[in-house]
């Protein structure tokens, strides 16, 4: 993913990074830049990534190890959005609400153009109002941007963390790759930042206000404000590559009353979701893939001679998108980068469990070759 490419990301979203005191939004009052307590050394990948995890979102198992940082109250949220299409034009509108316990106490709802649902996580398990199963993309990218933004235990997990500090125009900001930790550089081939989970932070106070996940999506964080010491976006833009896919705006952010919280029970109409993932076998998932291009066989491999087949796992989730990439086994880094880049952006067809779409952990080869069919690929 190249760097150019992501900070024409930023000048065409028109990234606001200021170091003044940001505003929250109603009812709670105006807020202040929270500054970082002393000691956090922001060139270490890990505390800044501990701290910006008590900070950032609205995660209510974030920082909860920290005995310093302050359990959250129960809140409500509301925001408006847009989604966009293929050309880039706007596509349909909705409103977006999580009335918010715990992580395993909620209820969330989408009411729009295009959808509306209502789910409920409960102790005993997920559940949604109607049978149409979770948001469709993009507006399942929602809850993520506003409400768990930082990276998720898959996203770290058997990581080597990398910080680097990226400019974007005028901006810059401390920017950390999740590298899986037993994928080495070949042959002086440096993997461009993007290509596994990214986070940028600001320097002074670690506000996330970039991101790329997805294989291929970026946000922008804007217009931050403060909700009970953890920074909010109040306008938050994603987009594939340079074309618009979700513009969200925060209009309240609240504590919730007692008698919202006794509200959150799913009526006994509501069908229950299994959430376990299902693992298929390549030539499967194959089948179910939508759109997608096929890896470009990089010119520098071909010119060493290089070849071979990038074996990736990768976890399909329920709107057909691929959420997460590992690299099982590649014979050299560009083929590894070229393979990514484009399995990231594959589409496929949710697959239904019961009905209902569900997560799939499969197998892609990605076969480089020198001959005329250079790819053998999903076997």
């Amino acid at each position: 993913m190249a760097t150019s490419r992501i900070a024409a990301a930023f000048v065409f979203f028109g990234l606001t990074c200021s170091t003044s005191a940001p505003q929250a939004p109603a009812p709670a009052p105006a807020a202040q830049a929270a500054p970082a307590p002393a000691g956090i050394n922001f060139n270490d990948p890990k505390a800044l990534l501990a701290y910006a995890a008590s900070v950032n979102g609205l995660d209510s198992a974030a920082g909860a190890a920290d005995p310093n940082v302050k359990p959250m109250t129960p809140w409500h949220l509301r925001a408006t959005y847009e989604t966009f299409d293929e050309k880039g034009e706007e596509s349909g509108s909705g409103v977006f609400e999580e009335w918010h316990i715990s992580a395993n106490r909620w209820k969330r709802s989408y009411t729009g153009s295009h959808f509306t649902q209502t789910e409920y996580e409960t102790v005993d398990g997920h559940y949604y109002e109607t049978g149409a199963g979770g948001a469709p993309w993009p507006d399942s990218l929602i809850q993520h941007a506003l409400i768990h933004p930082m990276p998720s235990s898959e996203d770290t997990e058997d990581t080597a963390p990398t910080l680097q500090d990226q400019s974007f125009g005028k901006v810059k900001l401390a920017c950390m790759m999740f590298t899986q930790a037993n994928l080495h550089e070949s042959f002086g081939t440096k993997l461009p930042l993007g290509l596994f989970p990214t986070y940028c932070f600001s320097k002074q106070d670690a506000m996330l206000r970039f991101r790329w996940f997805d294989g291929s999506i970026q946000e922008i964080f804007n217009k931050l404000a403060l909700f009970e010491g953890r920074y909010i976006a109040r306008e938050i833009e994603l987009s594939d590559d340079t074309r618009p896919l979700i513009h969200i705006h925060l209009q309240e952010l609240r504590s919730m009353t007692a008698a919202e919280s006794a509200s959150l029970t799913p009526p006994a109409s509501a069908a229950r979701a299994d959430k376990a993932n299902v693992q298929l076998a390549p030539g499967v998932i194959a089948g179910h893939r939508l759109r997608g291009t096929e890896p470009m066989y990089p010119s520098g491999a071909k010119a060493l001679g290089v070849k071979g087949t990038v074996v990736l796992k990768a976890l399909i989730g329920t709107d057909g998108r691929i959420q997460q990439v590992r690299v099982v086994s590649s014979p050299h880094s560009l083929l590894t980068i070229a393979a990514i880049e484009a399995v990231g952006r594959w589409v496929y067809q949710p697959y239904l469990l019961n009905g209902l779409p569900v997560n799939v952990l499969t197998t892609v080869n990605v076969v480089f070759g020198l001959s005329r069919d250079a790819f053998g690929l999903g076997r």
